[in-house]
């Protein structure tokens, strides 16, 4: 028990809807603020110790989240944060809201059947009394099913509010129906409110280029993204360019859109404000139709 404490604490810094990420189906992760303290603790780092070399070359604030014990937080799966901090996965699986056991300087005690322990940078607090409103874009978890982006659709009651699901729609296919319905728990659920929001997406440097990706994590301008395909990576907050969560677009405008590992120019064919959808034609490639993507998954404007 003590060496695994210990290991946890030097792992802390390690540095999770999603709507359709491309044109055409991928590999790519799908598609979610902590406020810092008043004195920063330490920051540990992943190669701190041999053992913690596995796959975790990046660093990360490692805060101790504003959560009191029963609170649910966004968390991988204990075996998906086993398999990361053992270098056997780059990347995170099944994040939904989880019980807080105890929140640490460095690991969080979270239940979910059992305890394990988490690196903060993986913990993600969501506030008891969140409220949402018609219109609003959320990330929460649908009954058996990891996190995922999407738009209210009836507040009525805003402590459980209904929502359309940010799930992809491919070919001529309609976003619409029981499928993209749900309504999200009470204290289970994040309002994208800010730009890097946990569950957000922005465009990330990958060589002279920049990729699409899905935001996990933002703190002291430090912002743990999901890479195309999944893999973690840590960012200087800077070096990214947010995605707008709600964007303020009308048909013919120009924007940029989900394409392989990166955006492409569109044009915009028709947006549907309700359902927080947005259909496009890709520049010189008209013939291929309409696609339809979500909020947050639009650049405006063009490269």
């Amino acid at each position: 028990m003590k060496k695994e404490l210990c290991i946890g604490l030097l792992l802390a810094s390690l540095g999770l809807a999603g709507c359709q990420k491309n044109a055409e189906p991928s590999a790519s992760a799908t598609p979610a603020p902590v406020g810092a303290s008043a004195t920063p603790a330490p920051v540990a780092t992943a190669s701190a110790t041999p053992q913690a070399q596995g796959g975790l070359p990046f660093t990360f604030p490692a805060h101790q989240p504003d959560v009191e014990p029963g609170q649910f937080a966004f968390v991988p799966m204990a075996s998906s944060v086993e398999r990361l901090l053992d270098g056997s996965q780059k990347k995170v699986n099944d994040i939904r809201p989880r019980e807080v056991v105890k929140a640490g300087p460095e690991t969080s005690t979270i239940k979910d059947r059992k305890e394990y322990e988490v690196p903060n940078a993986l913990v993600i607090p969501i506030p008891k009394s969140a409220s949402a409103k018609n219109g609003d874009v959320i990330v929460g978890s649908p009954q058996y099913s990891s996190w995922e982006v999407a738009i209210v659709t009836d507040a009525a009651d805003p402590s459980k509010p209904v929502v359309h699901l940010f799930k992809p729609v491919f070919g001529d296919a309609k976003p619409e129906g029981p499928n993209f319905l749900s309504q999200y728990e009470s204290g289970r659920f994040l309002v994208l409110d800010h730009d890097l929001a946990p569950g957000s997406h922005a465009l990330y440097p990958d060589g002279d280029k920049k990729s699409y990706g899905f935001v996990l994590k933002e703190e002291q301008d430090t912002v743990i993204l999901e890479k195309f395909g999944g893999e973690l990576a840590v960012f200087k907050t800077s070096e990214v360019t947010p995605i707008p969560i709600k964007p303020s677009l009308k048909k013919d405008d120009k924007v940029q859109a989900p394409f392989a590992k990166g955006m492409d120019p569109a044009t915009v064919t028709k947006v549907d404000e309700k359902l927080g959808r947005v259909w496009v034609t890709f520049d010189g490639r008209e013939n291929q139709g309409e696609q339809c993507f979500c909020f947050g998954q639009i650049l405006p404007g063009s490269p």
